[in-house]
């Protein structure tokens, strides 16, 4: 793997607020458990080393390259914790440069600085994939999201562009929280361009990076707590404004991102209902995936039944291991 070459972002002056700069580095650390990652305490500490204004960026990334190569030439291959540190490393210079147009060439600029240098064969840096995804969702109870054809991906992406581009939010006042109905469009566009899904890995992180930046286009603080702690809540959030199973009455529903982009624009007592994610009909009829085999599906379904989640939902009982009512 290549040491990362040449930003593709002409960074202007870096803040010198150590408040802000580790807010930056707990969204950018935070994010990373959509893919299941966990940044290494190393790079927690040249987090904290910028923060406080002793390093730049640029040297957190040159250290960051240089403990890397290093370990690779005594393990020979990468680590998880690699793609998390330079991966959060490169959050934090995007969102540090604040640039933004609502253009949908702004995912693959975005895509293309998360992942330069993290093994550009399987993330084709800025590149759109070819292959169909699928992927065997735990609140699905095994079933998958259906993405967008490879084929169509530009011209999907351009009509929701379009769409959005045309829309006219509500003005607001200083220190005015978002209406629910600019939260329910707002969660409606961010959940059909993830919907689109059309980077091979990173899409999760690449859509969440564009959110904020959108937000902060649109005049909004945007809280970093949400992404520091409730990453996974975003996610899942989209899973479930993106997934329809009509026959056994699961309709689109946007409510949970809402309320997520909610608690992001500086309403810190918005709760966030893990619980209420998960889709209790496809667990109460697992014969009924649409868009996975039963047997692609199975694999899932046997595992949520041996930890007890299955028997749980049907007999709707909570739990404090799954029921997480998040409320600052």
């Amino acid at each position: 793997m290549a040491d990362n070459p040449e930003p593709t972002y002409f960074r202007k002056s870096e803040s010198t607020d150590s408040s802000y700069k580790r807010a930056l580095w707990d969204a950018a650390f935070g994010l990373q458990a959509v893919d299941d990652l966990e940044p290494s305490p190393y790079a927690r500490r040249l987090a904290e080393e910028n923060a406080s204004g002793r390093i730049s960026l640029d040297q957190v990334g040159k250290d960051l390259n240089a403990y890397y190569k290093q370990e690779r030439s005594l393990s020979g291959e990468q680590t998880r914790a690699e793609e998390a540190d330079k991966v959060s490393h490169h959050i934090v210079e995007v969102l540090e440069d604040g640039s933004f147009a609502l253009d949908p060439h702004m995912l693959n600029t975005i895509h293309a600085h998360l992942f330069r240098g993290i093994d550009d064969a399987l993330y084709l840096p800025g590149e759109f994939k070819a292959e169909q995804l699928v992927k065997c969702e735990r609140i699905l109870n095994g079933d998958s999201v259906l993405y967008g054809p490879p084929s169509l991906y530009a011209r999907s992406l351009d009509m929701l562009f379009m769409r959005e581009i045309d829309h006219a939010y509500a003005g607001y006042a200083d220190g005015a929280a978002l209406s629910w109905a600019d939260a329910e469009t707002l969660a409606r566009f961010v959940a059909n361009v993830w919907m689109v899904h059309p980077f091979r890995e990173g899409n999760t992180r690449t859509v969440a990076v564009f959110l904020a930046l959108y937000l902060r286009s649109m005049g909004f603080d945007v809280a970093s707590e949400p992404f520091a702690r409730h990453a996974s809540f975003f996610r899942d959030a989209l899973v479930r404004a993106t997934y329809q199973n009509r026959p056994i009455g699961v309709a689109l529903d946007t409510s949970h991102l809402a309320l997520f982009l909610s608690k992001l624009v500086e309403e810190p007592s918005v709760p966030l209902d893990y619980e209420a994610l998960w889709c209790v009909p496809l667990f109460e009829q697992p014969n009924r995936v649409r868009n996975v085999s039963l047997a692609d599906a199975r694999p899932v379904q046997e595992q949520l039944m041996r930890e007890g989640v299955t028997q749980r939902l049907i007999r709707g009982d909570s739990a404090d291991a799954e029921k997480r009512t998040c409320d600052g």
